[in-house]
């Protein structure tokens, strides 16, 4: 059986460049913390765990956001990676 956490995520944004009040490049980040249990369902033991982080940030200069599931969906590839 596998246990499966999102124990922190924030995105936002910051002006990075701007001429005459106008916002001309924007970053965009994102940080999460993903934790993963494995249990053995005979014995209800934990048989690994981990937790994975990441943070992403990317210059912009559309209004498009930096996506939860995109980052989740890279933080669980990198936690699933460090199965033994």
């Amino acid at each position: 059986m596998a246990q499966r956490k999102l124990q922190g995520f924030e995105q936002g944004s910051r002006d990075r460049f701007g001429i005459l009040g106008i916002r001309i490049v924007e970053t965009k980040y994102a940080h999460i913390r993903l934790f993963l249990q494995i249990w053995d369902s005979r014995d209800s033991t934990i048989a690994w765990e981990g937790m994975q982080e990441l943070r992403q940030s990317t210059d912009s200069m559309t209004e498009k956001p930096v996506m939860q599931r995109t980052v989740l969906e890279r933080t669980a590839r990198d936690l699933i990676a460090r199965l033994p």
